[in-house]
């Protein structure tokens, strides 16, 4: 019938890890994540939108990482509690 079994619970699974794993890195820009920082060259820490891109993408690290499976379904729930929703297919 389709769906996914958890082997954790979804308070332990960040939305980051789930994208992660699906998308690989997060970071918006190559040079911007933490293996590209390593690998980069003088060029792009020269870039003028060095300094933007990598608060960007600390952003969104605390955004993903901070943010559960759990409260995402809780989210949901809240906003569609007062709705009859039907699963048929």
């Amino acid at each position: 019938d389709g769906g996914y079994f958890l082997a954790r619970d979804p308070d332990a699974i960040s939305v980051g890890e789930i994208v992660c794993f699906v998308d690989g890195n997060l970071a918006p820009v190559d040079f911007a994540s933490p293996a590209g920082e390593e690998n980069s060259s003088d060029i792009n820490h020269a870039s003028p939108y060095f300094d933007f891109w990598s608060m960007v993408s600390t952003r969104m690290d605390e955004i993903y990482n901070g943010t559960s499976l759990r409260k995402i379904i809780e989210d949901w729930e809240r906003r569609n509690a007062d709705r009859n929703l039907s699963y048929d297919i």
